[in-house]
Parts: structure tokens; C-alpha cells; sequence
């Protein structure tokens, strides 16, 4: 019996080679399946990678741009007012004067939260400045945003409150900070120190 196995070529001849061709053609397949699936099957994908590197390339720039943009905007006269002006939140505020300045700080300090502007003026109409901040402050005082005492002067500042002459009568107001405004060319910085008066005795204004 063990002679007739000996001419058997499944147990005498080695398979060896035709496994290893057919292990390598099988990888070879493998690859090109995983090959076509990601690329050949589906081309836009190279549109995909090239839209992904261009927008990203516009994002940068648009960052680039943006930022120099806020840097404009935040050394804007303009945007330094209304910046200051976001400082003071649930004050009584008092702006004296009629200019351009004045009218420019009642109306930003209004729009900040809850504020109570009195715009204090010694004339009785607004004549100084463009015609649209003129429009402006009227608005304002028909909205009840900001209150003008026209033909008015101060008096005297107490620690909590304003004493006002207001056509020759004496009034007095609450008061938080005041504001005098009272050249058009005026600094912007809203609370000068010598501007505000927190003392205890009454000062009397000239």
C-alpha cells in the first residue's frame, strides 16, 4: 500500500509556489479594490482635497483681514466714544454744554444700560455742529432718552445730586457723574478727573 502513494503527484509535489503567486495576487487585489473604492470610483475626491486647500487658504486671509479691520475700527474716534460710553451702566449722568462733544456723549452714554442723561444748555437752540447731530439729540430727547434743560447753568455739585439755575429758577437733580463738554474740540475722554466731583462739601461752579 505505501508503494502505490509514492507516485500520488498531491503527496510527492510541493504547492509551495502556486500558494505564494496566489497569497501575492489576492494582497495585489486587495489594494486595488481599496485603491479604486477610495479613488477610482469616486474622482471628485481630488476635487474635494483641492477645495479644502483653497478654502483654508481664504480663511487665513480672511482672518488676516478681519483682524486688521478691528484694529481700524477700535482706533476709530467714533467707536472710542461709544466704548467709554459702555463704562457707565444705571448712572444719572450730567453733560454740560451744547457742541458737537456734548451732543456726541449724551447720545452714546443713553444708549448704554439704563443710564438717566440730562443734557444741560445754556442757549435755546442747538445752532453749533452738522444738522444730523442736531437731529440726533432731538430725537433722543422725544424718545425721553436724554433730557435737556435748556437755559440752564450749573450751580453747585453735591456728592449725589446737581443744584441747577434753569431759567432763572433753582433746581437740583440726582447725579452720579458730571460731564463738562463744554468746547466743540473738547478731549473725548469722557470723565476727565477734574470734571467729577465726588467730595463731601458742595462745590460751587462759577
Amino acid at each position: 500500500m505505501a508503494e502505490d502513494f509514492q507516485d500520488d503527484p498531491i503527496v510527492t509535489r510541493s504547492y509551495t509556489l502556486h500558494y505564494l503567486i496566489a497569497a501575492v495576487l489576492l494582497i495585489a487585489t486587495l489594494f486595488w479594490a481599496l485603491w479604486d473604492e477610495a479613488y477610482g470610483q469616486r474622482p471628485w475626491k481630488r476635487y474635494q482635497e483641492e477645495f479644502r486647500a483653497r478654502y483654508l487658504s481664504l480663511l487665513k486671509t480672511t482672518r488676516s483681514a478681519s483682524a486688521k479691520a478691528e484694529d481700524q475700527i477700535k482706533e476709530d474716534p467714533e467707536y472710542k466714544k461709544l466704548d467709554d460710553a459702555a463704562k457707565y451702566q444705571d448712572r444719572d449722568i450730567l453733560i454740560v454744554g451744547g457742541g458737537d462733544t456734548a451732543i456726541h456723549a449724551a447720545i452714546a452714554l443713553s444708549h448704554a444700560a439704563r443710564n438717566r442723561v440730562t443734557l444741560s444748555y445754556r442757549g435755546d437752540h442747538f445752532q453749533r455742529g452738522p444738522e444730523r447731530n442736531r437731529e440726533f439729540i432731538e430725537t433722543a430727547e422725544r424718545e425721553k432718552k436724554v433730557r435737556i434743560l435748556r437755559h440752564c447753568a450749573v450751580a453747585a455739585i453735591t456728592p449725589d445730586s446737581v443744584i441747577l439755575d434753569v431759567n432763572g429758577n433753582p433746581a437740583e437733580i440726582p447725579n452720579d457723574q458730571v460731564f463738562i463738554l463744554l468746547d466743540d474740540d473738547a478731549s473725548v475722554e469722557f470723565m476727565p478727573d477734574t470734571a467729577e466731583s465726588n467730595a463731601s462739601p458742595a462745590v460751587t461752579l462759577s
